[in-house]
């Protein structure tokens, strides 16, 4: 979300105005995206009772608090499916080949992330 203000507040809107403009791509992102994570979060990693949904729950609430506590920044989806990895892991019950799937996207896009950043600041002239 930071990045997409920063962008914004570049391109030289008023800052309402890029409050609106982030908050509308947040909501087309999560239209078009969320139901697909949210399935494979529900279903595809492991099957969950309800205790056990609700312990995998817990505790990612509990590390996402006690990140912020510390203020260390981390994500809630790595958090939830980390939790829903250990569930699946205790449980025996895991699909390896969606936690590879997600595993893999997770290190593709860290430092292709960092790369197009990259790109982006040395297109852009900036001097840091």
């Amino acid at each position: 979300m930071l990045a997409l203000l920063v962008a914004a507040g570049w391109s030289g809107l008023d800052g309402r105005l890029s409050l609106v403009v982030v908050a509308c791509a947040m909501a087309l992102g999560g239209w078009l995206g969320a139901r697909r994570v949210a399935e494979t979060l529900s279903h595809r990693i492991t099957p969950l009772g309800h205790g056990q949904g609700l312990l995998a729950n817990g505790i990612a609430s509990a590390l996402v608090i006690g990140a912020s506590l510390l203020g260390s920044p981390v994500s809630t989806t790595h958090v939830s499916t980390g939790a829903l990895f250990g569930i699946g892991s205790w449980n025996d019950r895991t699909d390896w080949r969606t936690v590879r799937g997600i595993l893999a996207a997770w290190i593709f896009t860290l430092p292709t992330a960092a790369l197009l950043a990259a790109g982006a600041a040395w297109s852009l002239g900036y001097q840091g």
